[in-house]
């Protein structure tokens, strides 16, 4: 009977737990805005984020009056994190995207994706052409 009783305190403790806890994300579960002007997302190859450039754009985020605030999301476990910087209009989110892009090196610790309202996608490093198909014989 114990074992049982342990198992139904568990499931009740598990449905408690916030969205963030259940889904295992450390930190920052705030959610991305749908329509978020200006997004810049720091992955990782399993050896974290390019913590450089994070810092670095972030604080451009910081100093930048075009910027009213940035959402944090936290959703890795080496430090992956996708920043919202929510401006004051679509020409401060080009601005600060073209700014962002040019903080960004060339080969990254981990991947950087820059995108946003005017902004041409851009990802560094740059993707790898898919290889040619072969033909089947």
């Amino acid at each position: 009977m114990r074992p049982i009783v342990l198992m139904l305190a568990a499931i009740a403790l598990l449905g408690n737990a916030s969205p963030a806890q259940q889904r295992g994300v450390r930190g920052d579960a705030t959610p991305i805005p749908a329509d978020c002007p200006l997004k810049v997302e720091f992955g990782s190859y399993a050896m974290g984020i390019d913590r450089n450039a994070y810092d670095a754009i972030d604080r451009l985020f910081a100093r930048d009056r075009g910027v009213r605030r940035v959402v944090r999301q936290r959703w890795g476990r080496e430090g992956e994190v996708t920043l919202c910087a929510i401006t004051r209009n679509p020409a401060d989110a080009k601005r600060l995207g073209q700014r962002a892009r040019a903080l960004v090196p060339a080969r990254p610790r981990g991947p950087v994706t820059i995108s946003g309202r005017g902004l041409k996608p851009y990802q560094s490093p740059a993707p790898r052409p898919k290889p040619p198909a072969r033909p089947n014989r």
